[in-house]
């Protein structure tokens, strides 16, 4: 039998290689250092990403910072269900990209090829699937990136029926730490739900969501405007919530009609919400809540807020 030996200087040599090595995978994020330990807010990151299939999960598309390796920390979760909820998100992907630039993971319903799709109503576990995909470790059939996700920082979000599909299971899924509503909102308990379904019935729960909730409108000529205002109104204080309307953005407006500034309000505002529910970012949360939010003072935008 052969013994080997390495000499002091190459053991120094492979030392100084492996801390190198590390160093480079843990600073670099493909932007300005890695992701979610820099003290600066959400906002004020910004990184490539990629879209792609949710390996393991058929039928969703995953949006995430591309260099996934070099996050020293685990990063927050948004799962994503679409207006009308349709099987596609096409017309989401702009806004869903510059949120997850932002360092966060958003599974969203649809696959990233699947370019049209009929109208469908919300469903009960839709989302609750995919966050039982996200959270599972890669040999149960969980993503590879499993380790650099935070399980414990978990929001749901949608857009009109969509939304419903994110009230809902925020409502039932006490894994969720945040829900945002966009151009959505629970229908009045003597309703049937309209095109979203029964489930869009949802006042009643909404003392049982497990954390707080944002709901955006686009004014009074947003169709969920209504749904939007009754549902805020119904949050209990303690559990806290905020309600936001753009006057002139309509239903649909902030995914591409309005103009590329309002768009980008909107994702500000939804970036500082989730920096702040998510990662307890109170500098974050001030631009939506507080006696002078900053949303406020933008063009044509109004916010209240209430248990914060």
């Amino acid at each position: 039998m052969k013994t080997y030996f390495l000499s002091l200087r190459k053991v120094r040599f492979l030392l100084i290689v492996l801390a190198v090595f590390m160093l480079a995978a843990t600073s670099y994020a493909g932007g300005k250092g890695a992701y979610c330990c820099d003290p600066d807010p959400a906002m004020d990151q910004y990184y490539d990403v990629v879209r792609e299939d949710a390996p393991g999960l058929p039928g969703w598309t995953v949006y995430r910072p591309a260099n996934l390796i070099g996050a020293r920390c685990r990063l927050p979760i948004v799962i994503w269900s679409n207006g009308a909820c349709t099987i596609t998100n096409d017309s989401y992907v702009y806004f869903l990209m510059q949120v997850a630039a932002h360092g966060f993971v958003i599974v969203a319903f649809g696959e990233p090829d699947e370019h049209s799709s009929p109208n469908g109503q919300a469903v009960e576990d839709r989302m609750s699937t995919a966050i039982d995909w996200v959270t599972s470790k890669p040999r149960h059939g969980g993503p590879w990136y499993f380790y650099k996700l935070d399980a414990s920082k978990i929001a749901t979000m949608g857009h009109s029926c969509g939304g419903i599909d994110a009230i809902w299971t925020g409502e039932h899924d006490s894994r969720v730490k945040t829900t945002v509503s966009l151009n959505s909102g629970c229908f009045p308990d003597d309703s049937t739900g309209g095109m979203s379904g029964p489930l869009a019935v949802c006042r009643p729960y909404l003392e049982d969501l497990s954390g707080p909730a944002m709901f955006i409108a686009g004014g009074p000529t947003d169709v969920a405007y209504n749904n939007s205002i009754g549902s805020y109104d119904r949050v209990p204080e303690e559990i806290g919530a905020v309600f936001a309307s753009h006057a002139t953005a309509g239903h649909g407006g902030f995914y591409g009609t309005v103009s590329r500034t309002i768009q980008l309000q909107l994702v500000e505002a939804v970036v500082n919400w989730l920096d702040g529910t998510l990662n307890d970012n109170m500098e974050a949360l001030s631009f939506l809540v507080g006696p002078d939010p900053g949303l406020g003072d933008l063009a044509d935008w109004t916010v209240e807020s209430k248990g914060f």
